[in-house]
């Protein structure tokens, strides 16, 4: 995921691990695993050479598929994405995935408007997938 907002100095890394806790723990008792997440922190304009680091890791650029490539044998065909913002379903069209899901975010409606030449769905909730 992209997370620029720790860049930006919205939220800290103690945040974010927290939400990603809470998801984790929401996503199993519907009997779904992660079994890893990645997530990049890089915001052009930050003010910490760490978040400056690995520009192309960003979503949707490919950087961001090296790593869980490496990390993982990626089945094409049963992988699910799952993003709030258009840029994930491009990063889901780049990584070449059958099933992308997009959860509404009022935050980010005119963002996702953009025409992308890629099939996705769009849902309210994580539960609207996973049941």
């Amino acid at each position: 995921s992209n997370q620029s907002g720790i860049a930006r100095k919205l939220f800290n890394y103690e945040d974010y691990f927290k939400v990603q806790a809470q998801m984790q723990k929401l996503l199993a008792q519907k009997g779904v695993w992660l079994d890893a997440a990645y997530s990049s922190m890089y915001f052009e304009e930050s003010d910490e050479a760490e978040l400056l680091k690995f520009p192309s890791q960003r979503k949707p650029r490919p950087g961001a598929l090296f790593a869980e490539t490496l990390d993982w044998d990626i089945d094409k065909e049963k992988s699910v994405f799952v993003g709030d913002n258009i840029s994930d379903m491009e990063m889901a069209k780049n990584m070449g995935l059958k099933q992308a899901y997009l959860i509404e975010n009022p935050n980010l409606e005119k963002t996702n408007q953009k025409e992308i030449a890629y099939k996705f769905k769009k849902v309210k909730a994580l539960t609207d997938i996973f049941g």
